[in-house]
């Protein structure tokens, strides 16, 4: 299958075989700046923050498809989401 966007002519390949829903996904806690409190003119420069990035096909299969709300649970250095 082929799309057209623009001049630009995008090919998109089918998966031959049906996808697995993995059972488990390791992912990477990440840093991203944050900004100092405006409330806070002495606060310095930009801070590191913990940031999550979680994409891919298996979040559709897992029931997360696009403009889904969820809520996000903490417990015991777990994060549960569920879709509302």
């Amino acid at each position: 299958m082929s799309t057209l966007s623009g001049d630009c002519l995008w090919l998109v390949q089918e998966p031959t075989t049906p996808y697995q829903l993995p059972k488990t996904k390791q992912v990477t806690v990440q840093s991203a700046g944050y900004p100092p409190l405006k409330t806070d003119p002495g606060a310095g420069d930009w801070r590191k923050t913990p940031w999550i990035n979680l994409r891919g096909f298996w979040l559709e299969e897992a029931g997360f498809e696009i403009g889904t709300q969820y809520t996000i649970k903490v417990h015991n250095k777990k994060l549960i989401f569920t879709v509302v």
